[in-house]
């Protein structure tokens, strides 16, 4: 007898074959090589599901011991988000770090291709130092003086780009140098581009101050966005663009020194990080810690810069933390968090102790004259309890947020001084002895098991607002070193329990804007990792076609905050 199959059955059969058509082919023999791209739908944006998403990074956390140590039940927290989430390898990117150099894994470069989904090439970071931009834009409101090089012996050309606000009516940008007035030009609310010449005989050989001033008349807006000064030959002297307030920034413009190499702050990234594109979205974000966020900016949310957790112990046990962390400037954004952390009781106060029961106690130990490896474990210690501290004071009611992430370095730090301990290996530096070298053994193990529970301490804090947890690693560790491969977890509703096989550090932000609801940039290079999310939550990709519509505009800072983090890196050997 012949039966009519049900409408209904003919289109959820057509919709599974669909989306299992849709699943990535596994076309990958390792977690290194090239990731196969499966094409999928483009869609509007504002069509995906929304998320709330707990992100927390962990540098340098090797996968093969976090799966040993959770199949022994020493993890228990990442081994129950591994057990209901989907997880796997996360190719990293080698880059040299000079010209002609090997080519090596370097945290800030990995830390902002997963901020920006961008490889090197785009994003600006080679290295953990180095020299700032060329075209360097700084802050202003509607004033800035430059301290023009006296070298310089052609004459100036001054580009003056703004626009009035609506119906404001002509401006009006006047510039002198040394004092001396040149002639103004006159701006309408379309935007212009007018010259100021400042002739070679102007050009002092001791000091040549240049002084912009636009005025904006009787309560009239304006913006002026850009004002570039080049030598008469055309090459680039420097510039300031005022796209936000003043009041981020001390005013004035930044001349790129070319010989120095500054460790790498926000000033050296070029492109837009997640946290830029979900605020300029509507999306709220929290950030504690991240590589390149000093000096601290505006965003919408909160950002607790890198440069908080700078000092580590010496900030936290050397001097009062109020007295140090005041003397850095643009900690935190908005600016007056800082007096929330500090009043509120979230800076350690004794790490040094805790130190001592949780991961390792070094007293009794010889310890080599002149090494800062034990300091610096302090430190890195300090900084990712101070962390953990202000990620769960954001997750206890300060705000709900699309997106917290907080980032720990200290996995980083135990891999290079103790991985070679495991297992009754001797440090290839040999910088330590201790009578019970079995202390030194379980460093590494001591120092994971720490990170679990401060894990869970957040997935908890985070329950019933946050639907999402993503874990990122930017490389993982051996006996050798940095390892090739990190590794990614994501744990939530819709997301499957598989092991992610296509996934690169460079998807991280293609997949956090996937779950918010936003397009995929077409000059990302990385994609959103698809495999992790079951069948019935795996929407298409929304795209647009770029999301650098403006230039980031970031002004460098000098900190002698930065010698102590120079200490650090040079006693890892990131640095000469």
């Amino acid at each position: 007898m012949n039966r009519r199959i049900p409408l209904i059955t003919i289109l959820v059969t057509a919709l599974l074959i669909s989306a299992l058509r849709s699943i990535p082919d596994d076309r990958r023999s390792s977690p290194n090589s090239t990731a196969v791209r499966t094409p999928v739908p483009v869609v509007a944006e504002g069509s995906l599901t929304k998320r709330r998403i707990l992100m927390i990074g962990l540098d340098g956390c090797s996968y093969d011991l976090v799966r040993t140590w959770a199949g022994e039940g020493k993890l228990p927290h990442l081994a129950s988000l591994i057990a209901n989430g989907a997880s796997g390898h996360l190719s990293t990117i080698e880059t040299p770090r000079l010209p002609g150099a090997r080519s090596t894994i370097s945290s800030p470069v990995v830390w902002t291709t997963m901020a920006t989904g961008k490889l090197p090439d785009k994003h600006g970071i080679w290295d953990f130092g180095q020299p700032f931009p060329e075209e360097l834009y700084a802050w202003m409101d509607h004033e800035a003086e430059i301290i023009l090089p006296t070298t310089l012996r052609t004459d100036l050309v001054v580009h003056v780009i703004a626009k009035a606000a609506p119906d404001s009516g002509a401006i009006r940008a006047m510039v002198s140098l040394n004092g001396v007035g040149l002639p103004s030009v006159s701006l309408t609310e379309q935007s212009a581009d007018a010259i100021i010449r400042i002739p070679e005989g102007a050009v002092s050989e001791e000091r040549n101050r240049l002084e912009l001033r636009i005025d904006r008349g009787e309560g009239r807006a304006v913006g002026c966005r850009l004002v570039r000064v080049e030598s008469g030959d055309g090459r680039f002297v420097g510039a300031v663009d005022p796209w936000r307030s003043a009041d981020a920034f001390a005013s004035g413009w930044h001349l790129p020194d070319t010989t120095a190499r500054p460790l790498i702050q926000t000033a050296h990234r070029q492109v837009r990080a997640f946290w830029d594109i979900l605020g300029e979205r509507g999306r709220s974000v929290a950030l504690v810690g991240w590589w390149g966020t000093w000096p601290a900016y505006p965003i919408n949310g909160v950002m607790l810069s890198s440069h908080l957790g700078l000092r580590g112990k010496k900030t936290l046990t050397t001097r009062s933390a109020d007295e140090v962390l005041h003397n850095t400037p643009h900690l935190t954004y908005p600016e007056d968090y800082l007096e929330h952390i500090l009043d509120g009781g979230l800076v350690p106060q004794d790490p040094k102790e805790e130190l001592a029961r949780t991961i390792v106690d070094l007293r009794g130990c010889q310890i080599e004259a002149g090494s800062l490896s034990a300091e610096t474990l302090e430190d890195v210690f300090a900084q990712d309890t101070f962390y953990r501290n202000l990620s769960v004071d954001l997750l206890s009611g300060r705000g709900d947020y699309d997106l917290l992430t907080v980032y720990f370095e200290g996995m980083d730090v135990v891999g290079h001084k103790f991985y070679n301990f495991l297992a009754g290996r001797r440090s290839k530096d040999n910088w330590i002895a201790c009578p019970d070298a079995g202390r030194l053994e379980r460093v590494v193990e001591n120092y994971y098991r720490y990170v679990d529970r401060m894990i869970g301490e957040l997935t908890e804090k985070a329950r019933g607002r946050y639907d999402t947890t993503m874990i990122i690693t930017d490389h993982g560790f051996d006996v050798h070193g940095h390892a090739d491969s990190g590794w990614v977890l994501l744990s939530g509703p819709g997301i499957e329990k598989t092991l992610i096989r296509h996934a690169s550090v460079r998807d991280v932000t293609p997949t956090i804007l996937y779950m918010l609801g936003l397009p995929v940039a077409d000059d990302m290079d990385g994609e959103p990792m698809l495999e992790a999310f079951s069948n019935g939550h795996r929407d298409a990709v929304a795209r647009i076609p770029t999301y650098e519509s403006r230039p980031i505009l970031i002004a460098p800072e000098a900190s002698e905050a930065e010698k102590e983090l120079e200490e650090r890196f040079r006693s890892l050997g990131y640095i000469e």
